[in-house]
């Protein structure tokens, strides 16, 4: 009579045939090699998350280190600028020369200008500051940005249009030089893009039910290349050969201090940079409007 394969004749069987032993450690070797698998994988992931910690640790480090040069950079070159400025304009005021001096003059002041708020962007990135909100007509601010771009604009044949909600409220909750920053920003960045020829869109548009105003800067340039559209807004990403890779990295910045969110539409026909403010701070959200236009 035959034995089962679990009694003691069934083993013998088994071990006599080399099947039982055999498959024992097949089984047993099975397991260690999984369990080895799992130890190398999670190894592996321990050690990738290891390298990550360390370059973000880095990246932290020369951030820091930056923002203290940058800082540092900041207070040395504001000081001769307040001199220039005083100078030509003094020199300005006084009204000798010709036209061609009188717009050398110009010329330099708003040189000086560009100057200035470049060494503002470098204390604004690395000393931020809460916003210092107050009643804005965010429409004017968008026009006198224009206007105080237009040399730069004119001398690279771009031509600037600003379309402004008529029903957007004179007194939105926003910091005007943070916000005056941020336009010059995207602006910049599409003249950049734009090389020669072409034009730039300032557009505001304002929902009352949503309680957000929108702005937009729509370039006709050939559109942000896939290889940097992901990170766009990090610090010293740039899209040009040569440029710094901040203004973006503080546009963003600008516009998180504000509540609000920023991103963009691009193609080869152009980029749109779409930016939505919160208006929640308003006390009279239905006063102090624009006058429909003609």
């Amino acid at each position: 009579m035959g034995g089962r394969a679990g009694s003691p004749a069934g083993r013998d069987r088994r071990a006599a045939g080399g099947g039982g032993l055999g498959e024992n450690l097949a089984v047993e070797t099975s397991g260690a090699r999984d369990e080895i698998g799992d130890l190398a994988r999670a190894f592996g992931s321990m050690v990738e998350s290891l390298r990550r910690s360390q370059e973000d640790l880095l990246k932290a480090e020369r951030l820091a280190a930056t923002g203290r040069l940058a800082a540092s950079m900041a207070h040395e070159i504001r000081n001769p600028l307040t001199s220039l400025r005083i100078t030509v304009q003094m020199l300005a005021d006084k009204g000798q020369g010709d036209a061609n001096t009188q717009e050398a003059y110009a010329i330099v002041l708003g040189e000086i200008d560009r100057l200035e708020l470049a060494v503002e962007e470098m204390l604004t990135y690395a000393r931020p500051r809460p916003p210092q909100r107050a009643p804005t007509d965010l429409n004017k601010l968008c026009a006198d940005t224009l206007a105080f771009m237009r040399r730069q604009l004119e001398h690279s044949k771009v031509e600037a249009r600003q379309e402004a909600d008529p029903d957007l409220p004179k007194n939105l909750p926003l910091d005007a030089n943070k916000i005056r920053q941020l336009l010059v920003n995207l602006i910049l960045n599409a003249l950049q893009a734009i090389v020669r020829g072409g034009s730039v869109t300032v557009r505001t548009l304002w929902s009352a039910e949503a309680r957000r105003v929108r702005i937009e800067v729509a370039d006709t340039g050939p559109g942000i290349p896939e290889a940097v559209r992901a990170k766009a807004f990090e610090l010293f990403v740039s899209t040009k050969p040569g440029g710094g890779g901040m203004g973006l990295a503080i546009a963003k910045q600008v516009v998180e201090e504000h509540g609000g969110t920023i991103d963009f539409e691009t193609s080869g026909a152009g980029t749109t940079f779409r930016v939505e403010l919160p208006a929640d701070a308003l006390s009279e959200p239905l006063t102090g409007r624009h006058s429909p236009g003609p």
